[in-house]
């Protein structure tokens, strides 16, 4: 039961950490080296792993599918991390839990898994919450959230092609390796040549500050992929999601913390709605 409880105790911690201290580097340093940094730092990460995982087989299909999982993530992360230049942490990583809902539809709609009433009110919750928390004080809704809503949804998107992974793989660290290799490269190719159209531009300067910052965003965000992976493949995802799901309540008051945000009444009621509908939808799974 210890294990059970450690991995998500550990993926959550990690997720966390990423998600919160995010906003700095995309801000200060930019919204691609910081996404070169997460993808590369998290291949780190699960290349250490790989000698422990067991074998897992590199074929089409799973270099396909991983593609598509860094295009999902890759995004994502644009969408996401740009939002973050404006807008505060909690507000937009709260809606992580968007990607429950994607999980949740995609096992019922495709799967044809039974979706119970319970589940369905659910994701009524998550959704009438994230419409909450997207609107400003005077109940309007904030454009920028219409771009964080996709990423979100996109980040939840990826978990689609990487259940094909690891069955086409015969293991999860491996899908998840070359997705975060592909994700990295496709930024640096991406960076190079908008930095060759504008070689005037640019950043601000790099401190040890900046990059302490974004190593540990990079190497946190690797871990979480890591033990929720490992939550995924051991079939403990009911209890393990269930903690995963408290995320957004501990991002809310690290950003009270460090970023001073600020939240109307409604926000935080969309809040207390969106974590419930994700427990309740983890709960009930």
């Amino acid at each position: 039961m210890l294990g059970w409880l450690l991995a998500p105790l550990v993926a959550v911690i990690a997720y966390t950490i990423s998600d919160t201290l995010v906003k700095t580097p995309s801000e200060d340093y930019g919204v691609v080296p910081t996404a070169i940094w997460i993808g590369v730092l998290s291949a780190l990460i699960l290349a250490l792993y790989l000698p422990f995982a067991g074998p897992e087989a590199i074929n089409a299909a799973t270099v396909v599918y991983a593609a598509i999982i860094a295009v999902c993530f890759g995004a994502g992360a644009v969408m996401i991390f740009t939002a973050l230049k404006t807008e505060q942490v909690s507000n937009v990583m709260a809606l992580v839990e968007l990607a429950y809902v994607v999980v949740v539809l995609y096992g019922g709609l495709a799967l044809h898994e039974d979706v119970t009433a319970w589940q369905w009110s659910a994701i009524v919750l998550v959704l009438f919450g994230t419409l909450l928390v997207s609107t400003t004080e005077k109940f309007k809704f904030d454009r920028t959230f219409g771009l964080v809503i996709i990423g979100q949804l996109l980040w939840g998107v990826w978990y689609i092609p990487f259940d094909y992974a690891t069955a086409a793989s015969g293991g999860f660290v491996m899908p998840l390796f070359l997705a975060s290799v592909m994700s990295s490269l496709f930024f640096i190719a991406y960076y190079l040549l908008s930095r060759r159209s504008a070689p005037s531009a640019t950043g601000r300067a790099v401190t040890a500050r900046m990059i302490a910052i974004v190593i540990i965003v990079g190497a946190t965000y690797g871990i979480g992929l890591l033990f929720f992976g490992y939550l995924i493949t051991v079939n403990i995802v009911a209890i393990g999601a269930a903690i995963i799901a408290s995320e957004p309540a501990f991002i809310i008051l690290l950003g009270r913390l460090f970023y001073k945000d600020r939240f109307a009444a409604h926000q935080v009621l969309g809040f207390a709605l969106i974590i419930s509908g994700a427990v309740a939808l983890s709960i009930l799974a």
